[in-house]
């Protein structure tokens, strides 16, 4: 039971990681690739997590978000995500530190943009590379690595 928990919750969190990052943009870093693309990350714990670029239309994407301990996979959701839609705001100013960096995944070295800002947790700090399926390659807040790429095939 506990196990089905932290994995809902894990669920859940992802999804709204991924929607607030892909909504209200024309072109973000989902709809760039093809079907079939995919991106495989190590969560916090050692879950990972596998989303795969399933469907695509001039108004939507769909994506397939795959979690996975121990090398099985213990739970599959579809998640259509708008590519129109109104992005809500705090109101609030959040300031953004914005510079470059790299990060190698499977002997590959990607140019990056890292965005730094501060939360209640800590620093927070996210690598992007407009190469990889989703654009994010690593995820940090305070010292604790929450979220990084370990393999990725771009179509």
């Amino acid at each position: 039971m506990k196990r089905m928990i932290l994995c809902s919750a894990i669920i859940l969190g992802v999804i709204l990681w991924v929607l607030p990052a892909c909504a209200g943009q024309p072109d973000n870093y989902w709809t760039k690739f093809g079907v079939g693309s995919w991106v495989l990350s190590e969560m916090q714990g050692g879950m990972q997590q596998k989303q795969t670029l399933i469907q695509k239309s001039p108004s939507e994407f769909t994506l397939r978000i795959e979690m996975i301990m121990n090398g099985k996979v213990i739970n599959t959701t579809d998640t259509k995500i708008p590519l129109k839609s109104g992005t809500a705001t705090s109101g609030k100013e959040v300031k953004v530190k914005e510079y470059p960096d790299s990060y190698l995944v499977k002997a590959k070295k990607l140019a990056c943009r890292v965005y730094e800002t501060g939360t209640p947790q800590g620093v927070s700090k996210s690598w992007v590379c407009d190469k990889v399926p989703g654009g994010s390659v690593k995820q940090v807040i305070g010292n604790n690595e929450t979220l990084k790429v370990i393999d990725f095939e771009a179509k």
